[in-house]
């Protein structure tokens, strides 16, 4: 037997529930972060992650990631961990 999910009696019972799955969703990313991925970028010396971002609102495209070292040198991490870049875009 299905359980059923119950239907929010209010809007403001509606975007309360809206609210939590939010939060659930931006902790569940956060410690998929802090858990997963900070221990292998660490772990290949990278200090600073920047990405470039076209678009606006729901649209647009994640253009690069840029991996840095703490001296400001470029590392090349899909040469060395090439799931990571893939992963991480799926992430953002």
């Amino acid at each position: 037997m299905t359980k059923r999910k119950r239907v929010p009696a209010s809007v403001d019972e509606l975007l309360a529930a809206m609210q939590r799955a939010a939060d659930e969703r931006r902790q569940a990313t956060t410690n998929r972060l802090r858990n997963d991925f900070l221990p292998r970028l660490r772990s290949l010396g990278v200090a600073e992650v920047s990405v470039d971002y076209s678009g606006y609102g729901d649209s647009g495209a994640i253009d690069s990631i840029d991996f840095e070292d703490a001296g400001g040198k470029a590392i090349d991490v899909a040469a060395r961990d090439s799931r990571l870049v893939d992963d991480l875009r799926d992430l953002v």
